[in-house]
């Protein structure tokens, strides 16, 4: 028996909800939907998950998921922001757990503003028209897409 199961059977109830958060503590994510000034999407394609999507990662600690966000798209891509940022919406990620949580961004005025080039971590970075989207930009991109750009109530799961 785990030493988190002993101190949850000796400590009984009160302990459950301090046990369920050491072993499944909550965890946040940003994404970010960043629009340069033709209107294009910065898309990302990793080196371990397929499809493309939109940019993002954890919320280091210390950091609000505002500077997050920010620090992904430099990471990321080399992109920074001169316009708009607007807060879209938190989404639940099951995919990624029960207590994953991404909270999503759309920036406007994006460019990149250094040289980038692929890493381990990304393979690729660039913008894309609207109508001229990856064929393996993945579902969720898609549904993101359409909640910011057609008015769709956004969805409470990534």
């Amino acid at each position: 028996m785990s030493i988190l199961n002993r101190l949850h059977k000796l400590l009984g109830k009160a302990a459950g909800s301090v046990v369920v958060r050491l072993k499944q503590p909550a965890s946040i994510g940003v994404k970010v939907m960043a629009f340069n000034d033709a209107g294009e999407v910065l898309l990302v394609r990793h080196s371990y998950r397929p499809g493309f999507m939109l940019p993002g990662g954890g919320v280091d600690a210390g950091e609000t998921v505002r500077q997050g966000a920010l620090r992904e798209m430099e990471e990321e891509a080399g992109v920074t922001v001169s316009g708009n940022i607007r807060l879209f919406h938190a989404y639940l990620n099951r995919e990624q757990g029960p207590r994953n949580h991404v909270v999503m961004f759309v920036m406007e005025g994006c460019a990149r503003t250094r040289a980038w080039t692929p890493g381990l971590e990304i393979r690729e970075a660039g913008f894309y028209a609207l109508d001229a989207l990856p064929e393996t930009t993945t579902e969720a991109t898609h549904r993101r897409l359409s909640e910011v750009l057609k008015g769709q109530p956004p969805s409470d799961f990534w």
